[in-house]
């Protein structure tokens, strides 16, 4: 199949999406990458293939612009550069389409590729890497009498305020060039898009954990939430001079405005003169030099870019922007955070990092060096708050990506599970050979052992193994499992197998899940399972679905078994 993908953003915005295209591509489809040729060398070092969208003079002339990080006037310069773009957008996805195995993927704001993908009626998925793009109220528990009638107020007072926000601000910009296109394509025009219409895409994915944003009353039912994504490239070590500036003294504090500016001279200005006053050493992270002080001190240093899993770990506090990819690589090393939030979705991500208990909050317009001392001050003396950092850190954990990409295929390609029973011998018959034809060393059995097998024997093993189900896909059988009963409390799984043309399409978790799902029902404490050695694909698999290894390696073949708790 082929996966179109269109981020939009800046450098933050697009690393969740190229580990997207490389998860894809590592279950074997074939990926397309749509965004500006300034981040080609990042898509293509990544090894996807990268199809440039604008100009790089152009995307750093965005980047210029005075109003583009502030919260109203940014809307205007966002739809401006929405409308230049769209057309490059849309010649290049239709250029790329395979009729009937495509598919595309795409962010909140790649509204060209939302365009194509009704035209010629191509499976759209849409990935929102904040929470700030969902509007939500407060949950209602179980409450009575005033404290109800205030929940509703509540209520009520953020849907007028979200109303009057895209009549009065979104309209004006954001909406009138949205429609502005879709009339001229014939695509009918959308009302209030950022209220419903940027999440009616045939599968919705947000990057990021239930604990980071607890899923809301009226959030679209559609929403999946898979993990952070945490790619921030392959590099594997610290530039040398960097490396040598750690090693020399004292945990620094690291400074980011992010990537979306390039006009961010007096931040870092403010951010030098609080590391001279509190005597700490600072990493200065930018890639536009002109944002730098002239005349650094020499316990301050300035670095282009770095992987922000490679530094946070390091350093002693961490002062940004509020970027959702930048926050989620601080969350993962358990840096505490000061954080000074400008647009866009930086004020929502800000405060839930405040609510977490691992950040303190200072608005751009009072970001200020003397209270920049004072708040690193207490980031880098409060025990609590520093084991409150430890004790979210451990909660970053999973693979995001890869349970995106398993949702996206398993809603564009919908997948079906059948119960086998002994009626269904012959269904059963014919994909059990299909599998011994395909993989003969992943099972104990041989094609010799089950070609000739008459009616009765293939009736006896349905009943005897329990639990046997079948997945179709697209309404053809494509995979296959079975399970029992083990030890008293516990269950095996037995004969996994996928078809090839359904293989990187989440057929193998829809399965394995199955299984867990049938040993949970039956209360079991425990699913155990048996894999040959360097069959990396099915490890990869059992993995992800939370089997870890047990004991020895056995022999004759190489095999090792495995566990997942209940």
């Amino acid at each position: 199949m082929r996966v179109l993908i269109a981020p939009a953003g800046s450098h933050g915005d697009i690393l969740p999406f190229i580990a997207v295209g490389r998860e894809f591509q590592r279950r074997g489809h074939e990926v397309r990458f749509f965004t500006n040729e300034i981040f080609a060398a990042t898509v293509e070092g990544a090894g996807l293939p990268f199809r440039p969208i604008g100009t790089a003079e152009e995307y750093l002339g965005l980047l210029k612009k005075p109003g583009l990080n502030h919260p109203l006037r940014s809307l205007k310069i966002i739809a401006e550069a929405m409308d230049e773009a769209d057309p490059a957008v849309v010649d290049a996805f239709v250029a790329e389409i395979v009729p009937g195995e495509s598919i595309i993927v795409n962010s909140a704001l790649a509204f060209g590729a939302r365009a194509v993908a009704e035209i010629y009626g191509i499976p759209c998925a849409s990935i929102h890497l904040q929470p700030a793009v969902l509007r939500g109220g407060s949950e209602l528990t179980h409450a009575d009498g005033l404290t109800a009638a205030l929940r509703a107020v509540q209520r009520l007072f953020r849907r007028v305020v979200w109303y009057l926000a895209d009549r009065l601000l979104l309209g004006p910009s954001i909406e009138r060039v949205v429609n502005r296109r879709r009339v001229a394509r014939a695509l009918p025009p959308v009302d209030r898009p950022f209220h419903r219409w940027i999440h009616e895409t045939d599968a919705l994915v947000g990057l990021f954990p239930p604990w980071f944003a607890m899923r809301e009353h009226d959030w679209p039912a559609n929403l999946a939430l898979t993990g952070f994504p945490l790619y921030d490239g392959d590099a594997d070590e610290l530039p040398a001079a960097l490396e040598a500036f750690l090693e020399c003294g004292e945990p620094p504090i690291a400074f980011t405005a992010g990537t979306a500016t390039a006009a961010s001279h007096a931040f870092f200005v403010e951010s030098v003169e609080a590391c001279r006053r509190s005597g700490r050493r600072g990493i200065l992270l930018t890639h536009v030099a002109e944002q730098i002080p002239q005349n650094l001190p020499a316990d301050v240093v300035h670095v282009p870019y770095v992987p922000f899993s490679r530094l946070l770990p390091r350093v002693a506090a961490f002062v940004h922007h509020g970027g959702i990819g930048t926050l989620s690589q601080a969350l993962r090393a358990g840096v505490p955070q000061l954080i000074r939030p400008m647009a866009h979705d930086q004020f929502d991500n800000a405060a839930r990092a405040v609510a977490l208990g691992v950040a303190i909050k200072i608005p751009a317009r009072k970001y200020r060096a003397e209270r920049v001392v004072k708040a690193l001050e207490r980031l880098t003396t409060d025990l609590a708050l520093r084991e409150r950092c430890a004790q979210v850190a451990a909660k970053v954990t999973g693979d995001g990506v890869s349970a995106a990409c398993t949702h996206i295929l398993a809603t564009l390609a919908p997948m079906h599970l059948h119960l086998i029973t002994e009626d269904d011998w012959e269904r059963w018959r014919d994909l059990r050979l299909a599998a011994l034809r395909d993989s003969p060393e992943a099972f104990c059995a041989s094609l010799r052992d089950w070609e000739d097998a008459d009616e009765a024997r293939w009736r006896r093993r349905l009943r005897e193994v329990p639990f046997n189900t079948i997945l179709e896909l697209e309404g053809v059988p494509v995979g296959m499992v079975s399970a029992e009963p083990i030890d008293g409390d516990g269950v095996e799984l037995l004969s996994l197998w996928v078809a090839p043309q359904a293989r990187g399409r989440g057929a193998g978790d829809a399965l394995v899940r199955a299984v867990i799902d049938w040993a949970a029902a039956r209360e079991a404490s425990h699913v155990e399972l048996e894999a040959i050695v360097g069959n990396d694909p099915a490890l990869e698999l059992y993995r992800r679905s939370g089997f870890v290894a047990l004991g020895e390696v056995l022999q004759e073949p190489s095999r090792q078994r495995y566990r997942r708790l209940l």
